[in-house]
């Protein structure tokens, strides 16, 4: 099951692209280069939200333990870079994510990266 992320909690986004490729070595420096699978770009964005007061800093806390043990997150916006109607998945990178307390406003601010899911 995809849960929908909310884009309207942003503060700031950094967008990555990794390309998979297998690397074939050779003892006189030689190096064959050839891409690996179907799906060789992978986007990955590090993302930090808006910070949050109590309650929203619980319900997006669900929202993220939910896809570290196995959801994806489905984004349909995030702009500039994604646009779709249809949306694209992505998984928590690593199942880690970290959280912030910010004293003074007695709110919370979560940092985490998403890294794209190919999905059926």
């Amino acid at each position: 099951m995809a849960v929908a992320l909310n884009i309207d909690l942003l503060m700031g986004v950094q967008e990555t692209h990794n390309h998979r490729v297998r690397r074939f070595g050779y003892g006189d420096g030689y190096e064959q280069v050839a891409p690996d699978g179907v799906n060789t770009l992978v986007r990955e964005y590090n993302i930090t939200t808006r910070p949050f007061s109590q309650s929203e800093y619980i319900l997006f806390k669900e929202s993220l333990e939910s896809v570290c043990i196995g959801d994806t997150f489905l984004v349909k916006e995030l702009t500039p870079f994604i646009s779709s109607t249809e949306g694209v998945h992505f998984r928590l990178k690593d199942n880690n994510y970290s959280v912030d307390y910010l004293p003074a406003s007695n709110t919370f601010r979560f940092s985490f990266s998403l890294v794209e899911a190919f999905v059926n």
